[in-house]
């Protein structure tokens, strides 16, 4: 195997939904071997099943472990043999916990240093067949003791919400002005070592419309302003309030590296006004790099046959990218430069030398 290319493990998502189908269609081109190493996590019997199903002609190598990963091949590690009889676009508990035992199976590979990214195709919660929300799912698998940041990217668009329900206003205890703190914080760290960007500009969004009344409301004035301030005197480059109506309807974003929301709902009205590509979501703060293609699964499944893999190829070059500017923004901490001889004297001789000048 080339040393030198990323190896990125690919999730098969709901055994029954499109996972499969992105996958084939995403390695039909040859290029994807050349940028990364894959291998995919799934049940043989429903990948067969799918091949079949959609006349493909992509070829699966299987693999006992990720010591034996293949260059120029679809890698393919069987997640065992769960599920009884495969469907096309029929979600159901079965089929779901068929795609929990594939992560399952990635993220234990991924202990033992197994991959170096993972891409996770997305999958519906059906009658609690699934892991619920993924980013919490991931931090308990991996014994991971934060709390990451669902991060969703579009071209140049990158943005988050602290409050990740949708609720807003006084109905909204999570909203406080230590949490937009830690947010805005994790988002910084995130800009700067899996983006590298060396001075991140966050732009940090109001609750309420812009207005007299609006700016002048509890939130704004005793939560959002107050956490402005502390980032800024940390030393972070947060600015605003901005109402998501004035930061749509202008030019704002080509001045900003990243929006924080204060709802998803926010987040999403945001997000879909103003993303023109192949969309992912990234789960920022966590050890793992883990990418989702950011997919309408209900939508996917009504257009069975009709999906281009543009989604899942933004997954995995977002995903490579970021192992990439990680090992990048990594090495210098890992390789310290030699102290030069003056700075190996001890502190006797720099309070001789204060004493003197005295």
């Amino acid at each position: 195997m080339n040393e030198s290319k990323i190896r990125v493990a690919i999730t098969q998502g709901d055994a029954n939904g499109i996972g499969y189908e992105l996958i084939m269609k995403a390695f039909d081109d040859p290029v994807m071997f050349e940028l990364l190493t894959p291998v995919v996590y799934g049940e043989q019997k429903v990948a067969a099943f799918h091949k079949k199903s959609l006349g493909s002609e992509t070829l699966f190598t299987l693999i006992g472990n990720t010591s034996k990963l293949f260059d120029s091949k679809l890698n393919f590690i069987s997640s065992g043999d769960s599920i009884r009889q495969p469907a096309l676009a029929e979600a159901s508990r079965e089929s779901v916990a068929s795609g929990r035992l594939a992560l399952d199976k990635a993220l234990a590979d991924y202990r033992e240093g197994g991959f170096d990214a993972l891409v996770n195709m997305p999958m519906p919660d059906v009658e609690g067949g699934g892991y619920g929300p993924f980013d919490r799912y991931l931090c308990r698998a991996l014994d991971e003791a934060v709390q990451p940041i669902r991060l969703f990217l579009s071209g140049s668009l990158r943005i988050a919400a602290v409050v990740d329900e949708g609720v807003t206003g006084d109905a909204s205890p999570s909203l406080t002005s230590d949490e937009i703190v830690r947010c805005a914080t994790t988002l910084h760290t995130t800009l700067r070592r899996d983006f590298r960007i060396s001075i991140p500009r966050i732009a940090v969004l109001s609750v309420n419309p812009e207005g007299e009344e609006g700016f002048n409301s509890t939130e704004e004035k005793d939560i959002i302003l107050p956490a402005i301030d502390t980032l800024m005197a940390a030393g972070i480059k947060a600015f605003g309030p901005y109402s998501a109506e004035r930061f749509l309807g202008s030019d704002m974003l080509q001045r900003f590296d990243c929006v924080l929301a204060m709802t998803s709902e926010q987040r999403k009205t945001v997000f879909e006004a103003l993303a023109v590509e192949p969309s992912v979501v990234y789960e920022a703060g966590l050890g793992i790099v883990a990418v989702t293609p950011l997919i309408d699964v209900a939508d996917a499944v009504a257009h069975r046959g009709e999906l281009t893999p543009d989604d899942l190829r933004q997954a995995l070059y977002t995903a490579v990218d970021i192992f990439r500017n990680r090992c990048s923004y990594d090495e210098p901490m890992q390789h310290p430069l030699p102290k030069l001889y003056h700075e190996k004297r001890d502190d006797s001789e720099k309070v001789r030398f204060r004493s003197h000048n005295a």
